[in-house]
C-alpha cells in the first residue's frame, strides 16, 4: 500500500472510494496489487453511511491504522494474495464460493449503499429455495468470466478482474456470487428502469455503475428483483389498501410457507426479507440486509431486537409498522 499509494490516488493526499473503484476494474492490475485493492475496496464499502452517503476518503497513515484494526479481513486478505500470485492463479479458488463453498446468508451485509431491495429479495430466495438454487444461476464459464442465467431474464455474460474477485473473498471469504447477482440486477434495472416505480436516488455525485465495490445503483423496486429471480410476476400489497389486515395477510403468508414461496416486507425507506411464519403463535421472522446485532426501528420508534439482521415480530406488529408486502400474484388472486 505505501508503494502504491501515490499513483492510486493520482498524486492526492487522500484515496477515494471511486479511485479504488475505477482500479479494481482494470484488468491488467493482478496478484498482489489485486489483492489489496480487493481488502481496500471491501473495507471503503462498509465506510459509508447510510444516512450521509459521504463517499469514504483516507490518507496513508488512516487507511493503514483503519485496515490494521480489522484482524478478520486481514486473515481472508492473505488468503487471496496467496491465491492470487501463487503459480496455478489460473485455477485460483477466488472465484464463486470462497472459502464458504456455498451460497450463504453469512454473504449478505448491506453496507452503506441502498441496495436493500436487491438484498432482500436475494435473501428470502437463498432462504426459501436453498443454496442449490442460486448456484444453478451462475456458471463459471472461463477464468474470471460467468454466465447469470436468471429466470426471468435472458443470460448475461459477466467478467471479473482479479481484484474484483479478492474483494468477494476478503469479507467474510464468501466469493463473488453475491456480486455477480448485483451485477446482472443492475445492468436489468437500467433496462427496466420505467417499471420501477421507486425513485432513484445518488450517493452524492458518485456514478454507480457495475462494478462489486458498489454491488448496486441505488434505489430500486424488489418485486421487479423477485420476478427476475424466480420468473414469477410480484405485486406489492399495501398498507393503505383494503386487504391489509390479519386474516388475508395471514392467508399470504401461510400458503407462503407451505409452498416456501419468497417474500419481502417493506417500509417507506427499507428492504427487507420475511424467513418464516408461525400461524399457531402469529409470529412472523423477519430478516435485515444489514445483517448486524443490534436494534431496528422501522417506524422510527418502536424497536426490535436483531441477532444477525434476524428479529420476529406480532403479525399485528408487521400490519402496524410496514408499509407492504411483495407478493406473487398468485397468492392473492384476485385481490392484488
Amino acid at each position: 500500500i505505501r508503494a502504491d499509494f501515490s499513483a492510486w490516488s493520482g498524486g492526492s493526499e487522500r484515496l477515494t472510494m471511486r479511485q479504488v473503484g475505477h482500479l479494481e476494474r482494470m484488468s491488467e492490475i493482478t496478484g498482489q496489487q489485486a489483492a489489496v485493492l480487493g481488502l481496500i475496496g471491501q473495507f471503503m464499502v462498509h465506510q459509508i453511511k447510510n444516512d450521509q452517503g459521504h463517499e469514504p476518503a483516507f490518507n496513508l497513515e488512516e487507511l493503514l491504522e483503519r485496515l490494521q484494526a480489522l484482524p478478520q479481513m486481514r486473515v481472508h486478505f492473505l488468503t487471496a494474495m496467496k491465491e492470487l500470485t501463487a503459480d496455478t492463479t489460473f485455477e485460483n479458488k477466488l472465484s464463486l464460493y470462497g472459502q464458504v463453498g456455498r451460497p450463504s446468508m453469512d454473504g449478505i451485509h448491506q453496507a452503506g449503499i441502498g441496495d436493500c431491495f436487491a438484498l432482500s429479495a436475494i435473501e428470502s430466495v437463498l432462504n426459501c429455495r436453498g443454496p442449490g438454487f442460486i448456484e444453478s444461476l451462475i456458471q463459471e464459464t472461463g477464468y474470471n468470466q460467468f454466465l447469470v442465467s436468471l429466470p426471468g431474464a435472458e443470460p448475461l455474460t459477466i467478467k471479473l478482474t482479479q481484484a474484483e474477485i479478492a474483494q468477494g473473498n476478503v469479507d467474510p471469504g464468501n466469493g463473488c456470487w453475491l456480486q455477480l447477482l448485483g451485477i446482472a440486477i443492475d445492468r436489468l434495472k437500467a433496462e427496466h428502469r420505467h417499471a420501477s416505480r421507486s425513485k432513484v436516488k445518488r450517493i452524492k455525485d458518485h456514478q454507480l455503475t457495475e462494478t462489486p465495490l458498489e454491488v448496486l445503483a441505488v434505489g430500486g423496486s424488489q418485486h421487479m428483483v423477485f420476478h427476475w429471480l424466480t420468473n414469477d410476476r410480484y405485486t406489492l400489497v399495501r398498507h393503505r389498501s383494503e386487504t391489509w389486515n390479519q386474516n388475508y395477510v395471514a392467508g399470504i403468508l401461510n400458503r407462503a410457507a407451505l409452498q416456501k414461496i419468497p417474500l419481502g416486507v417493506n417500509t417507506p425507506e427499507h428492504c427487507l426479507s420475511i424467513l418464516g411464519w408461525n400461524p399457531d403463535t402469529q409470529i412472523v421472522t423477519v430478516m435485515n440486509p444489514w445483517g448486524t446485532s443490534g436494534s431496528y426501528a422501522p417506524n422510527g420508534t418502536e424497536k426490535f431486537k436483531m441477532n444477525d439482521g434476524v428479529f420476529s415480530l406480532s403479525l399485528d406488529q408487521l400490519l402496524q409498522f410496514f408499509s407492504s408486502l411483495s407478493v406473487p400474484v398468485q397468492l392473492c388472486g384476485a385481490n392484488c
